[in-house]
């Protein structure tokens, strides 16, 4: 399958998705994710499984949610 199918399948897949009422961000993770797994080397899933571990375990993202959480529980 060459470049142009690919990525003609692609675009129709993210356009079928998202037009079934499923939020942006999860339609767009969801195709990228079952592309991914069907035309990538299986590395490549392991790779965003680690990217979005390191990304949840930075102290900077984790300030948000716990400042919210601090909040609350004094209210």
């Amino acid at each position: 399958m060459g470049a142009l199918e690919l990525g003609l399948l692609y675009g129709a897949a993210t356009f079928g998705v998202l037009f079934s009422g499923i939020p942006i961000a999860f339609a767009l993770g969801l195709v990228a994710a079952v592309f991914m797994y069907f035309f990538m080397p299986a590395a490549s899933l392991d790779t965003v499984a680690q990217n979005v571990y390191e990304e949840m375990a930075s102290i900077t993202l984790l300030t948000i949610p716990l400042f919210i959480l601090k909040g609350a529980a004094i209210g």
